[in-house]
């Protein structure tokens, strides 16, 4: 229920980063489990063991970026001041220092907007965790002088929290409303419909939680039985009843972002750096907020190394203003001389902040196996720019205001403005490659090469098999049906394809020439014809007399 949930987000408010699952994960390569061991030792996977090794390893990898990116929800508004409802004081006291200094931060960043009359990219991205009700909240707090036992804040944040969260219970009575509407596709589910589902469901009811809507007839009438049954003055009608002007602008164009996955990640980097950003002092120290941006450039799934602090860690992606970064360990073997990288399965996870790319650097790896365990052993270090921009799929992942703000860290600002995106790669390039002629040439001439095409949703096999699949089945490939349909309206079928296939190895037989069929002649029309045979008889009579 909303309690356990609540329960839920005091653990992760501030302990998300070293989660059990999330160490657990990072275990696997290293933990000797036995079904990780069972396949390791298979006969048939002897020959290809190091293949084996490196699937693991990335396998492990990614499940723990997307579990890490998940839980990453905990470190933004307004879960990450769920102990505002912890019974300890300290910690609540802790959870209201935090609120007050995040409202702070973002007031004077709105602040420092109106005022350049430009807009903030960083405050256009905090906008998606710092919502309008999130807002509402923490005003409600500063009325208070940010005090853990506000009313009316604690009374808002509840109304945050306290929700029932997404489990069995929710997908069982999604299940009963889904089958509702498969069953009865032409009729509309009001919300009357919808509730009496729910109600009748007994979803609820067996799992002994609270349901208040679930009130029968006999109940109300003991309780209320003396209710008057007055019938209502009129309904609504839209002659008496006139709404406001901007309601007819309700279907007009829509001028707001879209809230997706990549949006949210990209709100709680950005709340991470802005924090970095006001606790560090940066913008005393005459570093502009732009140079956040630069974090873009961390390659994912890649081991990093920080080069003035030593410090190493394998990069579980990024989200424009920061990355994610789990902590790695040194393996030695002294009778063997074995050297390898593995992840550290007590360690957790942190935002890391490339403020300064050219302190970075990109060590690359091998998974291998040693005593049973997967390493990462070392092949080579190269620097974090020269690595980005030497692999041409990654060009893509940055965009010109990208290029623009690290022009503007390696002082190109003047010789790089109004060029096109490919000249302004080049111009990088030859910043980043200095001397070194080979790594120049080599990455312009990739560069030149044609992309490869991509293989193309719902072309003739796609369409044959989403044909083949239940009607069940086909909602689960919206995108492949939803492209085939596309085709479809634009005059492409597989009917129609395979029929100009056929066609097309048919040779083109000579008709035989027929005889040139007469003429038809015209026909007079009606009311000319019989004038004219009445003048010929008359003429006729005159003649005879």
């Amino acid at each position: 229920n909303s309690d356990d949930h609540v329960a839920q987000l005091l653990i992760l408010a501030t302990q998300w980063q070293k989660d059990p699952h999330l160490q657990e994960t990072a275990a696997v390569p290293i933990a000797k489990s036995k079904e990780l061991l069972d396949l390791l030792r298979r006969r048939e996977f002897c020959e290809v063991r190091a293949d084996i090794a490196s699937s693991t390893l990335d396998l492990t990898v990614h499940l723990l970026m997307q579990r890490t990116w998940s839980l990453s929800r905990a470190s933004a508004p307004p879960d990450c001041y769920a102990e505002l409802l912890h019974p300890d004081v300290d910690k609540q006291q802790a959870a209201a220092r935090l609120l007050k200094r995040d409202h702070i931060a973002v007031l004077q960043l709105e602040q420092c907007a109106a005022d350049s009359g430009r807009t903030v990219q960083l405050l256009e991205d905090l906008r998606q965790v710092f919502t309008p009700p999130v807002k509402l909240m923490m005003q409600a707090f500063e009325e208070d002088f940010y005090r853990c036992d506000s009313p009316a804040g604690r009374h808002w944040l509840c109304g945050l929290l306290r929700t029932l969260p997404d489990n069995k219970l929710i997908e069982d009575l999604h299940g009963v409303l889904r089958n509702d509407a498969k069953s009865q596709k032409t009729r509309r589910q009001t919300l009357h419909h919808i509730m009496e589902l729910v109600t009748q469901s007994k979803q609820l009811s067996s799992r002994k939680i609270v349901h208040k809507p679930m009130v029968d007839r006999a109940v109300f009438l003991q309780e209320f039985p003396r209710t008057p049954d007055k019938a209502r003055k009129r309904r609504y009608w839209a002659r008496h009843h006139k709404l406001a002007k901007h309601w007819s602008t309700i279907m007009g164009r829509k001028h707001w972002s879209t809230l997706s996955e990549d949006m949210l990640h990209r709100g709680f980097a950005a709340l991470a750096f802005l924090r970095h950003y006001t606790a560090e002092g940066m913008g005393r120290e005459g570093i502009p907020m732009s140079r956040g941006l630069l974090s873009k450039f961390a390659v994912e799934l890649h081991v990093l190394k920080h080069i003035p602090s030593d410090y190493i860690g394998f990069c579980l992606g990024n989200a424009c203003w920061a990355c994610l970064m789990w902590p790695l360990q040194e393996f030695w073997d002294e009778d063997s001389d074995f050297t390898g990288y593995y992840l550290s399965p007590t360690g957790e996870a942190h935002w890391k902040f490339l403020v300064n790319p050219l302190d970075w650097l990109v060590v690359s790896f091998q998974a291998e196996l040693f005593n049973d365990q997967i390493f990462m052993v070392p092949q080579g270090k190269e620097t974090l720019l020269r690595f980005f921009f030497a692999d041409v799929a990654l060009h893509k992942n940055v965009t010109v205001a990208d290029l623009m703000v690290l022009s503007r860290f390696l002082d190109l600002s003047e010789e790089t403005k109004r060029l096109k995106r490919a000249d302004l790669i080049h111009k990088l390039v030859d910043e980043i490659g200095g001397q070194d002629q080979d790594f120049i040439s080599k990455i312009k001439a990739d560069m030149a090469k044609p992309e490869k095409n991509e293989k193309l949703i719902g072309d003739e096999l796609d369409e044959f098999v989403l044909a083949e699949l239940p009607a069940e089945d086909q909602d689960e490939f919206r995108l492949v049906a939803k492209e085939v349909d596309s085709r479809k309206k634009a005059g492409w079928s597989l009917v129609e394809c395979q029929w100009k296939k056929a066609m097309a190895k048919k040779k083109a037989k000579a008709k035989p020439k027929g005889k040139a069929k007469a003429k038809p002649k015209a026909k007079a029309k009606c009311g000319f014809a019989r004038r004219s045979r009445k003048r010929k008889a008359s003429e006729m009579e005159q003649a005879v007399t």
